[in-house]
């Protein structure tokens, strides 16, 4: 069973530039752009988590 999203972060300012490409990347996986930018830290940090201590943290990265 998937954990609840019911944490918010503080609001995010990018360019212009940079929030152009996250929603072309967004409707490309056909995904809201909330949804990909929670998706792609997710990655990131649960990726950079795991390979920091050799494999060995349990997290749920494949939750699509």
């Amino acid at each position: 069973m998937a954990e609840k999203r019911i944490r918010q972060l503080p609001p995010l300012r990018v360019d212009e530039a940079l929030e152009l490409q996250l929603l072309r990347l967004a409707s490309e996986d056909d995904r809201s752009l909330s949804e990909y930018i929670r998706l792609v830290l997710e990655r990131h940090v649960f990726g950079h988590a795991r390979s920091l201590s050799g494999d060995s943290v349990d997290v749920n990265t494949e939750r699509a």
